[in-house]
């Protein structure tokens, strides 16, 4: 493995490839291997699932009743509607699954605002294959997946905008962030990327960009598509930040909301993506019986197979659960704040004391709460990160990535903490598919 080490070392010693934070991502050497047919079958029902989470997702924008079940949005609700009239709403979304005891996996969140790490799966991937597949002899029968193809999201982002403008023969890319609350996981790489194959790629934060009423620029430089990531967060009065311009500067006036009002560019995500798909309660309404109405019978078995039973907390929805048996039953469950990242407002029940479990409980019933049954999530023994010596029992999941409906390929974590985050004591492993 010291070939492996090594390469992954120096792709790590370039912060433009790992950074995560401005600090670079911990790598196992540990590979994470699934055989084609558990990938296709999972696969297959994250398919079923993304369709589903579309369809919420759209009544949301349109139904009244929906929109009333996300009271921390009502401050940024006309934002939160703002889409494109036509294409899909959910273009990029990671799938973040459980691996359970017995190799089963349960879908834990849906991650449709910005997820990260698109470039860095495929560089640990093909790092591992050029200097250590020999070690591993089932990789000689790996699947090809599209997330180790360098260029696949940059093509992803030039088919958007060739199906908007047929004839646009030059394409700008612009990968922003923006100086509120900056998050840049995987921007600097990909403009790096857009850039080597051909594209004028722009690095910026949101708050550099104009919009005159027809075209949102740069430093003067129009605008064809964007990448945007942003951190939405729930603050401490119970509303929700954008994570964009600023709590209180955030309108339909602000420059890159009248530019996504007119259309004047193609981007990914949509903001009913990032603050309503992306929110743990999609996963309450995909189990709520009113909602299934809306759903094929092939959408709702595929949901009860992949995704972990979720239910509204302190809402006036009937939860599947009642308080009681919530208290009574705390190993079994889990409350999640319905917006966060990287391990934040999760709580398990398993790992509190009855009296903290109970005020909890009594706290989340406010409505900005999720309760998620409680997944017993597989150990494997795995080679501690690159940099330290020996191995670690480490909980385990997944992360399916999903572009445009289609699956492809996903990445692994592998944590020494229940709450599974390479933020938080965690670590990325290579992950492959193999025809055995």
């Amino acid at each position: 493995m010291n070939e492996f080490s090594r390469a992954i070392q120096k792709e790590i010693s370039n912060p433009t490839n790992f950074l995560q934070a401005d600090r670079p991502f911990p790598v196992s050497t540990t590979p994470f291997i699934l055989d084609e047919p558990s990938y296709s079958a999972l696969t297959g029902h994250a398919r079923k699932v993304y369709t589903a989470i579309e369809k919420v997702t759209r009544a949301y924008l349109i139904d009244e009743e929906i929109q009333n079940l996300f009271p921390e949005y009502e401050s940024v609700r006309m934002l939160s509607k703002l889409a494109p009239k036509t294409g899909t709403l959910l273009n990029l979304a990671r799938f973040d699954f459980s691996v359970l005891e017995g190799g089963a996996f349960k879908m834990m969140e849906t991650n449709t605002g910005c997820p990260g790490a698109l470039t860095t799966v495929g560089l640990i991937n093909n790092a591992f294959v050029a200097e250590a597949a020999s070690l591993h002899k089932e990789l000689e029968n790996r699947v090809p997946l599209t997330v180790d193809d360098r260029a696949y999201f940059i093509r992803y982002l030039e088919a958007l905008v060739k199906k908007a403008y047929p004839d646009k023969s030059h394409i700008t890319m612009a990968f922003v962030s923006s100086e509120h609350r900056r998050i840049v996981t995987d921007l600097n790489k990909l403009t790096e990327l857009a850039g080597e194959f051909g594209f004028h790629a722009i690095r910026c934060e949101v708050q550099d960009l104009a919009y005159d009423g027809r075209r949102l620029t740069h430093d003067g430089v129009p605008i064809d598509c964007a990448f945007l990531k942003f951190d939405s967060v729930i603050d401490g009065a119970g509303e929700c930040d954008l994570g964009i311009y600023g709590k209180h500067v955030d309108s339909l006036a602000s420059p890159l909301m009248r530019a996504m009002r007119d259309e004047a560019f193609v981007y990914v995500n949509t903001l009913p993506s990032m603050l309503i798909s992306e929110s743990k309660r999609m996963l309450a309404l995909l189990f709520d019986p009113r909602v299934r109405n809306w759903l094929t019978e092939d959408e709702c078995k595929s949901i009860d197979a992949i995704v972990a039973k979720t239910s509204y907390l302190g809402q006036d929805r009937p939860c599947a659960w009642n308080p009681d048996e919530i208290s009574t039953h705390k190993d079994h469950f889990v409350i999640k704040s319905v917006i966060d990242t990287r391990g934040r407002g999760v709580f398990l029940g398993k790992y509190m004391s009855q009296n903290d479990w109970d005020n909890l409980i009594v706290r989340c019933m406010d409505g900005k709460h999720v309760v998620q049954e409680f997944l017993n999530l597989e150990r494997q023994s795995v080679e501690k990160p690159i940099g330290q010596s020996g191995d670690f029992d480490a909980y385990t999941d997944i992360g399916l990535y999903q572009l445009g409906g289609d699956s492809i390929g996903f990445l692994c974590r592998a944590s020494s903490k229940p709450v599974v985050n390479v933020g938080n004591g965690g670590a990325l492993r290579p992950t492959f598919v193999v025809r055995r």
